[in-house]
C-alpha cells in the first residue's frame, strides 16, 4: 500500500481509501466484516457521510478497535431525515448530528470534517457566510475535535472558491475516465477540473478523489456500446490526477474490496488506462451515478437503486431485475413528480421524466 501526504492537513493515509455508501442498509455483521478487512489489508482513510443511526453503530463498533490506526471523514450538513440521507445548514441540526457522530463512533474526534455536498453558489455563499456552518466548522477545528477542514462538491465553480477561500485544506471531488471528456464541455459541472487541481496542488490542498467508477457506470456500462472498465485502470486514472492523495471507492462486500485491493499490487500494464480513456463514452449531464443526493424523496423511493435497475434493464430486461424491483417498498410508480430530487441533484439527472420509464418498463 502507498501513503500519501493529505496535502496542509498533516497526516499521511493509504492512497486507496475506501469510501462507505454501498454499506448503507447491509446487515451489521456484514459491515464490521468489510471494514476490518479493508483495515487488514492498510486502508487507512475512510468517508463517513451517512446519518444513518444503525449504520454508525455498526461502524463505531467496527472502527472501536482501530480509532488510533485510522483516518475518519465526517461530513458536517449530512442528516438523516426518517431513514433516508438529508442534508442541512441549520447550525443546531449539524451540531446534533455532529454529536451523534462522536458518540457513535466512540471518539472524541474526526480527521477531516467536510463542508457537505455544496454545488449551488447561494449554498456556498450561505456555508461561508459569517456564523454558517464553515464557522461552526473552524471552531471545531480550533477545538481540537476536527483535525483537518474539508469542502466536498460536484462543482468545479464552488469547489474552487473553497480551495482559494484558505479556509479548507482537503476538497472531495469525483474524477473518473468518464469525467475526462467533459472537461472542456461548456456547461459542464466539470469543466476547468484540470484547472481545479492545479490550484490545489499550487495551495497545498489535498484531493480525494470520490466517485472513480462513475457510479459503477465504467465497470458494468449501462449504455449499449460502452465498454466496461477494470477497477485497477479507473483507480489509476484517479490517483494519477494532481494533487489527488487518495481515492474512495465504494464497495459493497469483501469481492469488491478484493478488486480495487488488486491495484496496490498491479503491473504497470494492468495500471494503464490509454486505451480506456479513448475508449469511454462521451459523458453527458444528466447521466445518472447513483449518488442518491437527490434524497430525501417524500415517497421514501430510494432513487439511487430504481435508477441502477432500469439502467441495467435498458442492456437487458431479466427476471432477476424485475424481482429486485418487485421487493423494493417503494418505487417508481410511486413517484408524486414533485421534481425536487431534480433540484438537488449535481449531475442534471431528468430523474421524473426516467421514473415514468421506470415504471412502466419495470412494473411486473
Amino acid at each position: 500500500m502507498e501513503f500519501r501526504q493529505l496535502g496542509s492537513a498533516g497526516f499521511q493515509v493509504s492512497s486507496l481509501g475506501l469510501g462507505t455508501e454501498y454499506l448503507i442498509g447491509a446487515p451489521r455483521e456484514h459491515i464490521i466484516r468489510v471494514i476490518r478487512e479493508a483495515i487488514k489489508q492498510q486502508i487507512t482513510y475512510f468517508d463517513l457521510f451517512c446519518a444513518n443511526p444503525a449504520f454508525r453503530d455498526a461502524m463505531g463498533e467496527a472502527f472501536a478497535p482501530y480509532r488510533s490506526q485510522v483516518y475518519l471523514g465526517a461530513h458536517l450538513g449530512a442528516i438523516d431525515c426518517d431513514g433516508q440521507y438529508d442534508k442541512t445548514r441549520d447550525i443546531p441540526s449539524c451540531k446534533l448530528w455532529f454529536e451523534d457522530f462522536m458518540t457513535r463512533y466512540h471518539t472524541d474526534y474526526v480527521d477531516v470534517l467536510f463542508l457537505h455536498n455544496i454545488d449551488e453558489q447561494c449554498d456556498y455563499d450561505a456555508v461561508m457566510a459569517p456564523g454558517g456552518s464553515n464557522d461552526l466548522a473552524q471552531e471545531y477545528r480550533r477545538q481540537g475535535r476536527a483535525r483537518a477542514i474539508g469542502f466536498s462538491g460536484h462543482t468545479v465553480s464552488t469547489s474552487l472558491q473553497a480551495v482559494e477561500s484558505g479556509q479548507i485544506s482537503v476538497l472531495m471531488f469525483p474524477i473518473n475516465l468518464a469525467c475526462n471528456t467533459v472537461i472542456n464541455q461548456a456547461g459542464s459541472t466539470l469543466a476547468g477540473l484540470h484547472d481545479l487541481l492545479r490550484t490545489c496542488a499550487q495551495r497545498g490542498v489535498a484531493v480525494i478523489a470520490m466517485k472513480p467508477y462513475a457510479g459503477g457506470q465504467l465497470l458494468a456500462p449501462t449504455q449499449p456500446g460502452s465498454q466496461p472498465v477494470s477497477p485497477v485502470k479507473c483507480l489509476a486514472y484517479a490517483l494519477a490526477q494532481i494533487a489527488v492523495a487518495t481515492v474512495v471507492p465504494g464497495c459493497k462486500d469483501i469481492e469488491q474490496l478484493d478488486a480495487a485491493l488488486a491495484y496496490t499490487t498491479a503491473s504497470e500494464a494492468e495500471r494503464d488506462y490509454a486505451q480506456a480513456l479513448a475508449d469511454v463514452k462521451q459523458w453527458t449531464p444528466g447521466d445518472c451515478v447513483y449518488c442518491n443526493h437527490c434524497l430525501p424523496c417524500p415517497s421514501g423511493i430510494d432513487i439511487a437503486r430504481v435508477m441502477r435497475l432500469y439502467d441495467q434493464s435498458q442492456l437487458a430486461l431479466t427476471p432477476e431485475i424485475q424481482s429486485q424491483y418487485s421487493q423494493l417498498d417503494d418505487n417508481a410508480d410511486d413517484c408524486v413528480q414533485c421534481g425536487a430530487c431534480e433540484e438537488r441533484c449535481p449531475f442534471g439527472v431528468p430523474v421524473v421524466e426516467r421514473m415514468e420509464h421506470a415504471a412502466a418498463n419495470l412494473r411486473t
